[in-house]
């Protein structure tokens, strides 16, 4: 009999214990995950940025061969090109360039960008672009503006997405 007294005494005092413990705990409060700050974009925008108010437009087929030919007669991107043995112009894009940042724009997209991409400062103006895709799947962007006869920004040549690894686990053999 005495050992079940003190297994039941036991019992209530590991009870009470844990009971003591649960009560004097402050209530955890929510977890909020932690956002990180943006990473400062790797291009430089010439200083100082001056907004235009330019907006996209529709393209004529004379403005896209003139557009193109303005991408490709910039001095790094046909340095790049004489590098190629083969290229090709993959896609007329728009891009929103701002002090500090960027974005690209499909042709799809231009009737109201802002839309697509909330986010988009008001000063940011807008700029037809060529990508030129050369053998080796690399890819260039080049915006353009076509009052100034100019490129106004040239990606560094990348790997074209089609060619990035599929998402999920690679298996290393």
């Amino acid at each position: 009999m005495n050992v079940r007294w003190l297994s039941l005494l036991l019992l209530c005092c590991l009870l009470i214990t844990v009971g003591c413990r649960t009560t004097e705990q402050p209530p955890e409060e929510p977890m909020v995950p932690e956002v990180p700050e943006p990473p400062e974009p790797e291009f430089d925008i010439p200083e100082p940025w001056q907004p235009t108010g330019r907006q996209p437009w529709e393209l004529t087929e004379s403005e896209e061969d003139k557009i193109t030919e303005i991408a490709l007669d910039a001095p790094e991107v046909s340095e790049w090109l004489e590098s190629q043995q083969q290229y090709r112009i993959l896609e007329i894009s728009w891009y929103a360039l701002w002090e500090g940042g960027r974005a690209h724009i499909n042709a799809e997209e231009i009737d109201n960008p802002r839309q697509v991409i909330p986010w988009l400062p008001n000063e940011a103006d807008f700029y037809p672009a060529v990508s030129v895709i050369g053998n080796g799947d690399l890819q260039m962007d080049i915006a353009v503006d076509i009052i100034a006869e100019k490129a106004v920004y040239i990606s560094e040549p990348y790997l074209h997405p089609s060619r990035w690894p599929p998402k999920g686990r690679i298996k290393l053999e």
